[in-house]
């Protein structure tokens, strides 16, 4: 259960990191991807990577914090949903 946690957040701090870049790229008009022209696939993807993260910090028990920091995480993962169902740009 650690080690999938582990390797599904890894995977999702990957297409988090590429769709930063795809926006950026995008937003920059370095290169036009219609998809990216906004920062909502940001926002989704930060928002499930926040989630795992909270999730194998619960788990996994690193620290004497690590309550703090996993409520903390689905804090700011709830906040960024809330900003894309207001749609806050």
């Amino acid at each position: 259960m650690k080690r999938a946690i582990k390797l599904i957040l890894w995977a999702s701090m990957v297409v988090t990191i590429i769709i930063i870049v795809l926006t950026i790229l995008s937003m920059y008009s370095i290169h036009y991807i219609k998809f990216f022209q906004n920062y909502h696939p940001f926002q989704v993807s930060l928002f499930f990577t926040l989630i795992i993260w909270s999730l194998e910090i619960i788990i996994n028990k690193k620290g004497k914090n690590y309550i703090f920091y996993g409520i903390t995480f689905i804090v700011l993962a709830n906040l960024i949903f809330l900003f894309m169902l207001w749609g806050v740009k």
